[in-house]
């Protein structure tokens, strides 16, 4: 029972009031949650891998403006040798990695992204 009778009047019981603050949070929930998937927002871990080298030089500029721009996303910096770094993407270790003459792998999408 949910609620009393009085009347014309329902009045609701506890068990009643729970069940509408709960249906409410239910409410509340739902919306937010078409709100992210409209206006999704980057978010969450982003493992990324680097050569000592370019972890040093080119990516604090990069992951700086990252961080300014996506505050939701936490980047986890791995250093390492180009194989070492380029076996963890492949085995979904690393989200991605910046190495050197990354071999040719149709399971990866490669790119140049910086020119010495």
């Amino acid at each position: 029972m949910l609620f009393i009778k009085t009347g014309r009047r329902f009045i609701p019981i506890t068990a009643g009031l729970a069940l509408y603050e709960n249906a409410l949070k239910i409410v509340e929930l739902v919306a937010t949650a078409e709100q992210q998937a409209a206006k999704p927002q980057p978010g969450g871990r982003f493992r990324v891998g680097a050569l000592d080298s370019m972890a040093a030089t080119r990516l604090p500029a990069l992951l700086s403006a990252l961080y300014r721009k996506h505050h939701d996303v936490a980047v986890e910096l791995v250093t390492g040798i180009s194989r070492m770094l380029y076996e963890a993407v492949v085995n979904h270790e690393l989200d991605v990695a910046f190495i050197a003459d990354a071999p040719a792998d149709d399971r990866l999408e490669r790119m140049a992204v910086f020119e010495d």
